[in-house]
């Protein structure tokens, strides 16, 4: 009889191989897209998704505009959030009121 595979941790097993490839290549910047990943691996669109969710909560990826994944290297992560989320942040943070002068980085 033959054996089937079972689909619980194949996301796991997929993240660790992205993961191993992005180890062994110091150029790589970009990961495989998901349709890539399901036709490589056999796996579905779910599976894809949740082995770059881990790669995401590893900060080894991030998700970039357009359905890609860009791999995240040591000391290259940027604050991507829209600007409008990051001035609110710098306000609420600084505890800024109307009039205040807004702190620049020049």
């Amino acid at each position: 009889m033959p054996q089937q595979a079972s689909p619980r941790g194949t996301f796991l097993k997929i993240a660790d191989v992205v993961k191993a490839r992005i180890e062994r290549n110091a150029e790589m910047t970009e990961l495989p897209s998901v349709a890539d990943l399901m036709k490589d691996h056999g796996i579905s669109r779910g599976v894809a998704l949740r082995a770059f969710a881990v790669l995401r909560e590893e900060g080894l990826a991030e998700p970039v505009p357009g359905g890609r994944w860009r791999v995240v290297r040591d000391g290259q992560h940027e604050d991507r959030r829209p600007l409008v989320e990051r001035i609110a942040d710098v306000i609420s943070t600084e505890k800024l009121s109307v009039g205040d002068t807004f702190p620049s980085a020049s």
